[in-house]
Protein backbone atom coordinates (compact mmCIF):
# COMPACT_ATOMS: atom_id res chain seq x y z
CA UNK A 1 0.00 0.00 0.00
CA UNK A 2 1.60 3.08 -0.91
CA UNK A 3 1.48 6.75 1.26
CA UNK A 4 -1.12 8.01 -1.27
CA UNK A 5 -3.84 5.26 -0.32
CA UNK A 6 -2.82 5.47 3.63
CA UNK A 7 -4.01 9.29 3.24
CA UNK A 8 -7.09 8.66 1.45
CA UNK A 9 -7.92 5.77 3.99
CA UNK A 10 -6.36 7.96 7.27
CA UNK A 11 -9.19 10.90 6.23
CA UNK A 12 -11.57 9.53 5.08
CA UNK A 13 -11.77 7.40 8.62
CA UNK A 14 -11.65 11.07 10.66
CA UNK A 15 -14.73 12.17 8.12
CA UNK A 16 -16.63 9.31 9.20
CA UNK A 17 -15.69 9.64 13.11
CA UNK A 18 -16.70 13.54 12.75
CA UNK A 19 -20.14 12.84 10.81
CA UNK A 20 -20.99 9.69 13.17
CA UNK A 21 -19.58 11.84 15.97
CA UNK A 22 -21.91 15.13 15.53
CA UNK A 23 -24.65 12.66 14.71
CA UNK A 24 -24.62 11.12 18.49
CA UNK A 25 -24.55 14.60 20.30
CA UNK A 26 -27.34 15.56 21.38
CA UNK A 27 -28.93 18.93 20.36
CA UNK A 28 -27.38 20.79 23.74
CA UNK A 29 -24.35 22.08 21.80
CA UNK A 30 -25.96 23.21 18.83
CA UNK A 31 -28.62 25.07 21.00
CA UNK A 32 -26.52 26.81 23.25
CA UNK A 33 -23.84 28.28 21.02
CA UNK A 34 -23.47 30.37 18.22
CA UNK A 35 -23.50 29.09 14.39
CA UNK A 36 -19.71 30.02 14.08
CA UNK A 37 -18.58 28.00 17.58
CA UNK A 38 -20.65 25.18 16.41
CA UNK A 39 -18.64 25.05 13.56
CA UNK A 40 -15.73 25.50 14.73
CA UNK A 41 -15.89 22.65 17.49
CA UNK A 42 -17.56 20.04 15.95
CA UNK A 43 -17.79 20.63 11.75
CA UNK A 44 -14.11 20.99 11.14
CA UNK A 45 -11.24 18.08 10.14
CA UNK A 46 -8.00 19.26 9.48
CA UNK A 47 -5.17 17.24 8.44
CA UNK A 48 -1.70 18.22 7.80
CA UNK A 49 0.41 15.66 6.50
CA UNK A 50 3.43 17.47 4.79
CA UNK A 51 4.52 18.15 1.53
CA UNK A 52 3.41 15.79 -1.44
CA UNK A 53 1.41 13.86 0.54
CA UNK A 54 -1.90 13.42 -1.53
CA UNK A 55 -3.70 16.48 -0.59
CA UNK A 56 -4.38 18.12 -4.04
CA UNK A 57 -5.15 14.43 -5.43
CA UNK A 58 -7.56 13.36 -2.52
CA UNK A 59 -9.39 16.43 -2.95
CA UNK A 60 -9.54 16.03 -6.72
CA UNK A 61 -11.16 12.07 -6.44
CA UNK A 62 -13.21 13.61 -3.81
CA UNK A 63 -15.09 16.32 -5.99
CA UNK A 64 -15.41 13.52 -8.76
CA UNK A 65 -17.18 10.79 -6.06
CA UNK A 66 -18.72 12.44 -4.16
CA UNK A 67 -21.64 14.71 -6.15
CA UNK A 68 -22.46 16.49 -3.08
CA UNK A 69 -19.31 18.32 -1.75
CA UNK A 70 -17.35 21.52 -3.17
CA UNK A 71 -13.30 22.72 -2.59
CA UNK A 72 -11.96 25.85 -2.01
CA UNK A 73 -8.76 26.16 -3.42
CA UNK A 74 -6.21 29.35 -3.12
CA UNK A 75 -6.34 31.07 -6.20
CA UNK A 76 -8.08 30.55 -9.67
CA UNK A 77 -4.38 30.38 -10.74
CA UNK A 78 -4.55 27.22 -9.16
CA UNK A 79 -8.12 26.26 -9.96
CA UNK A 80 -6.99 26.29 -13.64
CA UNK A 81 -3.62 24.80 -12.63
CA UNK A 82 -4.56 21.83 -10.08
CA UNK A 83 -8.09 21.49 -10.43
CA UNK A 84 -8.50 21.78 -14.40
CA UNK A 85 -11.70 24.46 -13.54
CA UNK A 86 -13.81 21.87 -11.89
CA UNK A 87 -17.21 23.44 -11.56
CA UNK A 88 -17.22 22.67 -7.79
CA UNK A 89 -13.92 23.80 -6.97
CA UNK A 90 -14.31 27.76 -6.08
CA UNK A 91 -11.43 30.21 -4.59
CA UNK A 92 -12.82 32.76 -1.68
CA UNK A 93 -13.63 35.23 -4.46
CA UNK A 94 -16.04 33.45 -6.29
CA UNK A 95 -17.30 31.34 -3.77
CA UNK A 96 -18.34 34.84 -1.85
CA UNK A 97 -19.16 36.85 -4.90
CA UNK A 98 -21.55 34.96 -6.94
CA UNK A 99 -24.25 32.45 -7.07
CA UNK A 100 -21.76 29.50 -6.75
CA UNK A 101 -23.87 27.87 -3.96
CA UNK A 102 -27.09 28.30 -5.57
CA UNK A 103 -28.33 24.71 -6.24
CA UNK A 104 -25.91 23.24 -4.24
CA UNK A 105 -25.81 21.56 -0.67
CA UNK A 106 -22.25 19.91 0.19
CA UNK A 107 -22.19 17.49 2.90
CA UNK A 108 -18.08 18.18 2.47
CA UNK A 109 -16.33 21.03 1.93
CA UNK A 110 -12.67 20.50 1.11
CA UNK A 111 -9.95 23.23 1.65
CA UNK A 112 -6.72 22.74 -0.08
CA UNK A 113 -4.15 24.48 1.92
CA UNK A 114 -5.97 26.75 4.45
CA UNK A 115 -3.21 29.13 5.63
CA UNK A 116 -3.64 30.11 1.46
CA UNK A 117 -7.19 30.36 1.12
CA UNK A 118 -7.58 32.16 4.25
CA UNK A 119 -6.10 35.03 6.59
CA UNK A 120 -6.65 33.69 9.74
CA UNK A 121 -9.40 31.85 11.85
CA UNK A 122 -11.64 34.40 11.52
CA UNK A 123 -12.21 34.56 7.88
CA UNK A 124 -12.30 31.04 7.95
CA UNK A 125 -15.04 30.81 10.11
CA UNK A 126 -16.76 33.59 8.33
CA UNK A 127 -16.65 31.86 5.09
CA UNK A 128 -17.99 28.73 6.42
CA UNK A 129 -20.49 30.17 8.43
CA UNK A 130 -21.66 32.07 5.04
CA UNK A 131 -21.69 28.43 3.34
CA UNK A 132 -23.89 26.82 6.13
CA UNK A 133 -26.64 29.82 6.22
CA UNK A 134 -26.11 29.66 2.25
CA UNK A 135 -27.56 25.99 2.07
CA UNK A 136 -29.24 25.48 5.48
CA UNK A 137 -26.74 22.61 5.91
CA UNK A 138 -23.97 21.98 8.27
CA UNK A 139 -21.60 20.26 6.12
CA UNK A 140 -18.10 18.73 7.43
CA UNK A 141 -15.12 21.59 6.44
CA UNK A 142 -12.09 19.06 5.55
CA UNK A 143 -8.97 21.08 5.31
CA UNK A 144 -6.13 19.78 4.51
CA UNK A 145 -2.28 21.33 4.47
CA UNK A 146 -1.50 23.67 6.80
Amino acid sequence: MNHYTKFEMAVELLKEANVEGRATQDDLPKLSMCPKSFIHEFCIVRVDSGRRAGKTEYIKSRIEKEKKSLAIAMSDFFIVNAYDMHPRVASIALLMTTEFLRGRSPDFVYVDEPSQCFKNTAEMLDVFEYITNYTHKQPTFVLLGH
